[in-house]
């Protein structure tokens, strides 16, 4: 049966308003954990991208005036054009695949985060564009909708990234931080030590800051460490390494 495409671009529209009526449940450490084999982390991937992609393409939608701002109209494209290229492609079916079983898919994914790259810079741009129109959008409600749509580009990142980890583990560090081989499933590491990872966190500040102009002298950062009880020496749980060197980078900072 062949489709004309309009009728398809119909079609896909009709997804994108049925995506969009759920709001994406958050993502929990435990579900990324679970997706440890190429099967398990395509299903996740493939279920839950298209709801997080038709909601950002809501969420900039209900802002008002955004197809004034070329910056959105772009970010909405973006978004789109990754709906549609995931939802015209899936997984093949099977417990038991393999990195080559999923090249195609894998290809969408390595696809959709090219195209995703410039989403930050556009966004920044956007919220200079709409500091210049004062009296356009309200600083509080506009903050509340720019920290919901970093939120939810994060839990975008951290599923593709996972997707890519665990189907080409070439691309996980061969040994975690402390030298430890193993460890690893996709990006989480099952025994992250978090006292180590804010250390090194605090260590790249100092460096950047030791760098810059108005810095003469270095920055003392302390970071002190306590494990859970008098059997261990540290602490250690599973987690995402770049998220919390992340977090605690931003912390220092300020």
């Amino acid at each position: 049966m062949t489709v004309s495409r309009d009728r398809f671009e119909e079609f896909l529209r009709a997804e994108l308003s049925f995506f969009a009526q759920r709001e994406p449940s958050p993502l929990n450490l435990q579900q990324i954990i679970h997706a440890s084999t190429p099967s398990k982390v395509a299903s996740l991937v493939y279920e839950e991208l298209p709801y997080q992609f038709a909601a950002r393409i809501k969420h900039i939608e209900a802002l008002e005036g955004w197809n004034d701002q070329s910056e959105l109209v772009q970010i909405r494209e973006i978004f789109s054009e990754s709906f549609r290229e995931l939802r015209l492609v899936e997984p093949p079916p099977g417990n038991q695949l393999s990195a080559d079983d999923l090249a195609e898919f894998t290809e969408v994914i390595f696809s959709l985060r090219r195209r995703h790259r410039p989403v930050v810079a556009l966004l920044a741009e956007a919220i200079r564009n709409m500091h210049k129109r004062q009296g356009w959008i309200n600083e509080e409600r506009y903050n509340k909708w720019a920290d919901i749509f970093l939120r939810s580009r994060l839990a975008t990142e951290m599923l593709t990234s996972h997707y890519v980890a665990v189907v080409n583990p070439a691309w996980q560090p061969a040994t975690d931080l402390d030298g430890r081989i193993g460890g690893r499933i996709g990006i989480v590491d099952t025994r992250c030590n978090p006292g180590q990872i804010c250390q090194e966190a605090a260590s790249q500040v100092q460096r950047s800051l030791l760098g810059s102009w108005n810095t003469h002298a270095a920055v003392e950062i302390d970071v002190h460490t306590h494990a859970c009880s008098s059997s261990q020496e540290k602490i250690e749980f599973s987690y995402i390494p770049q998220y919390l060197f992340f977090h605690c980078q931003r912390t220092y900072e300020k």
